[in-house]
């Protein structure tokens, strides 16, 4: 059963699953630019407390992130958040970055946010992981 969150003025159960991909579809995320991604996400809510990160995938040029956001606060204001914190500290970490996407933009301007009712972890990973292996299917084809 999901949980329910209270804010003053509301009970919510807002949970979105956003994905988006890198800059031209760079294929960036390896294990140690996934692992560093995830540290950096687990900071986001010590600056924003109400935002709750539940899940961090990554395939090999796109992102997936089910979070928790209450109705206050604007879907496209959190990716706003999002992408510019992870992009600024991937950069710093991994100067390679720099050079692949040609200045300090690591992510693309499209945001999917993929229409989902039920949404838990368990569908979560099972969506993500879907997608790598028909990624690494394709690649192993060409």
């Amino acid at each position: 059963m999901k949980k329910l969150r209270k804010s003053s003025h509301a009970v919510f159960i807002c949970d979105y699953h956003l994905v988006w991909p890198t800059k031209y579809r760079r294929k960036i995320f390896n294990e140690g630019v996934l692992a560093f991604l995830q540290e950096v996400m687990k900071d986001i809510p010590k600056y924003y407390p109400e935002l709750v990160v539940k899940e961090v995938n990554t395939d090999l040029d796109h992102v997936h992130i089910l979070i928790s956001i209450p109705p206050q606060i604007a879907v496209g204001e959190v990716v706003r958040i999002i992408k510019a914190n992870t992009a600024r500290e991937l950069n710093i970490k991994f100067p390679f970055l720099r050079k692949v996407d040609w200045g300090r933009e690591v992510f693309g301007r499209q945001v999917t946010l993929p229409p989902q009712l039920g949404l838990t972890r368990r569908s979560f990973e099972s969506i993500s992981n879907n997608r790598a292996k028909k990624m690494r299917a394709k690649r192993s084809l060409n």
